[in-house]
């Protein structure tokens, strides 16, 4: 098989990549091993947030009455349902994956790919779900050459390196999946995004939750005030939460899984058990078996592929998209690094991402969302830099809608009044978010955010609010 662009990977960096590609009138061959979409739409992004949805709907039945609602008798959770609900969901969005490349007119092939050269592919048949259209299932395995290849295989779970890890009910995101029922109780070890939205759905759902972090708070790579914020609204549902703490080690005690925590600081240790352990702490690249030496591309010392702004890496050929990468380890990201890639092999200019304008949400519920500097790195570069807080305890429409927990936080520089980051918790944050990152992509100022008209009753307003308060003149705290 010849091409002029291979891509190794269908999930939303490689899948992206093909289409732009295909638009920009190049030949695409699009090799896949597992699923169409990648670990996002089957094993990550989208069936978590399916689960999420599910656990929402249980938790706002249980406070029906706040709201002078009376459900009679108490509401049960079919996890059978909520698995098939899910898989629906996953379905549908991958049907509409494969007709997107299809009228792209991307060759999809379901094969496992390791590199001989440069432009040169070796791809073993795999059993991998690419669907129907314009497809290759390979009998044998076959060499695909190529002008430029992308790597966009993706990331996978870390293994923890404590003693009784290796335990069958010790289980990452995949196997928290696969559950077929609904556990008692779980130890979820790893307070990031993760690890927060699924301590929410099994504590909505039912099971009783601890949340252990190595760090200091939950979320612990987010603003101060968004961890601080999303830990008492986990900790008002019944989550048991343990920060500044070290796994270090897992056994089975009386048919249930006993997770020893150490204090670095003081060697006092903890105990606390779940019938499931599940580990959110971390990530590494998905590249075992891609033979990248054979093609010369370089890695760091902890396995990534190493590109630059444009995604291209060490090989002139071959360029390196999304997660494999290690750059940020989010969807979104992986697609606007795949148009980036294309663009500039097109020579076309493409603007390449930029790390303080990357949004980032964990969707839980609230969901807590940010872009740009958090306060704390804001002050390293301008100790005056300006801060407002508007809780939504003072929203209109928060009160309205039952929310009790939540603010918005916009962080500027002291000089003009730049906007450097925005840090959310509230309903939709991440719908609320975009309005944030289009500030920081057109520079906008405190001024600027604050004089814009939003309607009224509305969650948006608290950006406004947080934006006057920076500057000493909010109307409604």
């Amino acid at each position: 098989m010849k091409t002029e662009l291979a891509i190794i990977g269908a999930g939303p960096g490689g899948y992206v990549a093909a289409l732009r590609a295909a638009q920009l009138g190049m030949q695409v061959t699009l090799v896949e091993s597992a699923h169409l979409g990648g670990v996002c739409l089957n094993r990550g992004c989208i069936p978590t947030k399916a689960m999420l949805e599910t656990a929402a709907v249980a938790h706002y039945v249980h406070r029906a009455r706040d709201f002078g609602v009376v459900v009679e008798g108490p509401a049960r959770v079919d996890y059978e349902a909520v698995v098939a609900r899910r898989q629906a969901v996953v379905d549908r969005l991958k049907g509409g994956v494969r007709g997107l490349l299809r009228r792209g007119k991307v060759q999809i092939v379901a094969g496992r790919a390791s590199f001989v050269g440069p432009h040169e592919l070796m791809v073993e048949p795999v059993a991998a779900d690419i669907g129907a259209g314009k497809s290759a299932l390979l009998q044998a395995a076959e060499t695909l050459e190529a002008e430029r290849i992308i790597v966009a295989t993706g990331s996978k779970p870390a293994a923890l390196p404590v003693p009784g890890a290796d335990h069958p009910r010790v289980i990452d995101s995949d196997g928290a999946l696969a559950l077929t029922a609904l556990p008692k109780s779980l130890v979820i070890i790893g307070a990031g995004p993760v690890g927060c939205e699924w301590s929410q759905i099994f504590a909505r759902l039912g099971s009783s939750v601890t949340l252990v972090e190595m760090l200091p708070s939950v979320l612990p790579r987010s603003d101060g005030d968004v961890g601080a914020e999303l830990a008492k609204v986990l900790a008002g549902e019944g989550v048991t939460i343990h920060t500044g703490v070290l796994v270090t080690a897992i056994a089975e005690v009386d048919s249930e899984l006993e997770v020893t925590l150490t204090n670095p600081k003081d060697g006092l240790e903890t105990k606390v058990r779940g019938e499931y352990v599940l580990v959110a702490a971390g990530r590494g690249p998905l590249t075992e078996g891609l033979n990248l030496e054979a093609a010369g591309v370089a890695t760091d010392a902890h396995g990534w592929v190493t590109a630059d702004e444009f995604q291209r890496t060490s090989a002139p050929s071959v360029l390196a998209i999304g997660d494999v990468t290690g750059q940020a380890l989010l969807a979104h990201v992986a697609s606007h690094q795949g148009i980036v890639a294309v663009e500039k092999l097109a020579g076309l200019s493409p603007d390449p991402v930029r790390e303080d304008r990357i949004p980032a949400v964990t969707y839980t519920d609230p969901e807590a969302a940010s872009v740009g500097l958090t306060e704390a790195q804001a002050r390293e570069k301008d100790p005056n830099a300006l801060v407002g807080r508007f809780p939504l305890l003072a929203s209109g429409r928060a009160v309205a809608q039952g929310t009790e927990n939540g603010l918005v936080k916009v962080v500027a520089d002291s000089r003009y009044g730049r906007i450097l980051g925005v840090h959310i918790v509230a309903p939709h944050a991440g719908e609320l978010l975009a309005e944030a990152v289009l500030a920081l992509e057109l520079e906008a100022t405190l001024d600027e955010l604050a004089k814009v008209i939003r309607s009224h009753p509305t969650l948006s307003e608290a950006v406004g609010e947080a934006c006057l308060a920076a500057q000493g003149r909010a109307l409604h705290i």
